[in-house]
Parts: structure tokens; sequence; C-alpha cells
């Protein structure tokens, strides 16, 4: 019987910090500012499965989908133009996608580590995460030269804040 209750003690435990995230996908977004042109913009259609085991993050998995064709900036013909070859090029590469390769915390901070992937080149970023009750953020800047949606051929005007918004049910 002690061996019973000392089991079940640990099982308890470790469900309770093992947390899958429900999403709730229709209040959820990328949000992007262009630095140097200072235009925002937002992708609606946002698919994310967030499982995060508090005790031990390296068995946490954060991933997620975007579809490029929902993209705004409040300005069709800007959309347009982003849409096309000369940027994202949404007929060939119509989704953006992120998968986590490992989750971790430093000075009291959580961060994800992962690749993402748009117009089919991937790259290795790290974004930084906070969660409460209702919400989940995950912040970092990329460059968009490096994944070939720049016109301009100096990367460090190519700079993009980007922030995941992924409401939870």
């Amino acid at each position: 019987m002690k061996n019973f209750i000392l089991l079940l003690t640990l099982i308890t435990s470790t469900f309770s910090y093992t947390q899958n995230l429900q999403i709730e996908t229709n209040k959820t977004a990328v949000d992007f500012t262009y630095y140097s042109k200072s235009t925002k913009g937002t992708l609606q259609d946002v698919n994310a499965e967030i499982n995060i085991n508090f005790k031990d993050l390296s068995q946490s998995v954060i991933s997620g989908v975007a579809d490029v064709s929902t993209l705004s900036t409040n300005n069709k013909s800007r959309d347009n133009h982003l849409m096309s070859s000369d940027f994202f090029e949404v007929e060939k590469h119509p989704k953006m996608k992120f998968s986590s390769s490992k989750i971790y915390m430093e000075n009291e901070l959580y961060f994800v580590k992962g690749m993402l992937t748009i117009r089919g080149i991937e790259h290795e970023v790290i974004f930084t995460m906070n969660i409460d009750e209702a919400l989940v953020t995950l912040a970092t800047d990329i460059y968009a030269l490096d994944y070939g949606v720049a016109i301009k051929k100096d990367r460090e005007h190519s700079r993009v804040g980007v922030l995941i918004s992924l409401k939870l049910n």
C-alpha cells in the first residue's frame, strides 16, 4: 500500500508539471514589424502545438504553421506585392513553419530555440517566451534577407520584429 501511494504521488506530481496547452486558432496571430520601413502586419491563420514540461523543459515541444496568404499590412496593393515572387512567393511557399529543438530557462526567462522556415529557406532562431493563464507569446527579430524576402541587399535594413501571440482555451 505504501508503494502504491508513493507511485501515485510520483505520477500526480509529474503530470502537474506537464501541460499540453490548447490553442484558440481563431484568436492566434503572428504580428511583424519591418523596422526600416516602419511597416506593421499580421498573419492570421496560425496553427500551433505547445507541450510544456515545466519539470524537465528538455521534454517540451512547440511547433506551428502560418498561412502566408493571410498576410495583411492594411494595404491591399502592398500585400499583393508581398505575396508575389518578389517576396514570399505564396503560390510556391504558402506556409511558414516553426519547430522547436530546445526550450530552456535562463535568468528567469524562457527561450525557445528552433528552425524557422520561410519561403522554403530554414534558419535557426531563438524566441523569448512568456506564458500566462490565457496567452503564450514568442518574440524575436529575424532578417528578411536571410529568407530571400527582401529586395535590398543590406541585411541590417531587412530586420523584422516577430511577435507570435497564441491564445489559450
